[in-house]
């Protein structure tokens, strides 16, 4: 079975790290990312890690979003950690599809 989180977030000024998933689930998930700000866009990059610490990008993840518009991807990693990476000062909205057994964290 599936469920589905939505998360209202903030991309800080500089490139920082502002959501962390444990990537349990044995089908990847599938990550939206929204930018609600009406004139700016945002920049974005899913990495991934075993210890939380070295962070590596995942591959063909990089994006930017303009305003008002969203990008959804399926992120396949075989790390533990995934991590939603952004710059652009603008609020967010992220939803995970997801297994059940999967674990959301805010930063």
């Amino acid at each position: 079975m599936f469920k589905v989180e939505s998360i209202p977030l903030q991309a800080p000024a500089i490139t920082d790290v502002i959501l962390q998933l444990y990537n349990v689930s044995t089908i990847p998930p599938y990550l939206v990312v929204e930018n609600l700000s009406a004139t700016l866009s945002v920049g974005i990059i899913w990495k991934e890690s075993d210890d939380g610490t070295t962070w590596t990008d995942v591959v063909g993840s990089s994006q930017s979003i303009n305003p008002l518009q969203a990008s959804g991807q399926i992120v396949v990693s075989n790390k533990r950690l995934l991590a939603l990476f952004a710059q652009g000062n603008v609020p967010l909205l992220v939803s995970v599809v997801r297994q059940n057994n999967a674990i959301i964290q805010p930063i």
